[in-house]
């Protein structure tokens, strides 16, 4: 498996069109076949973020969610979206992830899909795109 340490691509103003971030996002993860996600940290801040090809290392601590981003620890609040290089639907590492964020839901963009996305969810309830 693949999975590493977030790597930071840009700080994301709250302003900014959503649909373009997804399109640049879809671009790196073409690029560099690896997972693009969008998080919401400490002190509320958007990350656009660049992991493994199969996913983004994080851990907890303390009852929160922590990632390391380009070495500097963050809590993270919220997983927006991310992609996968390949068509393969949620991972129990991403239905994990939202678990541990209290978080119900949230949207992977797959290469080689229509690209609308798929809203998937915490528990194994059937993903909807």
């Amino acid at each position: 498996m693949d999975i590493r340490p977030a790597t930071l691509v840009r700080v994301i103003s709250p302003l900014e069109n959503w649909d373009e971030i997804v399109n640049e996002a879809n671009g790196l993860t073409w690029t560099h076949r690896s997972e693009i996600a969008l998080v919401r940290v400490d002190p509320d801040e958007l990350l656009l973020v660049r992991g493994g090809a199969d996913g983004i290392e994080f851990d907890t601590a303390d009852d929160a969610m922590w990632m390391s981003v380009d070495g500097a620890r963050r809590r993270v609040n919220r997983l927006a979206w991310h992609t996968h290089p390949r068509p393969t639907g949620p991972s129990d590492h991403d239905r994990r992830f939202l678990r541990m964020l209290g978080q119900e839901s949230s949207m992977i963009y797959e290469m080689f899909t229509d690209g609308a996305g798929t809203r998937f969810h915490a528990d194994d309830r059937e993903v909807v795109q």
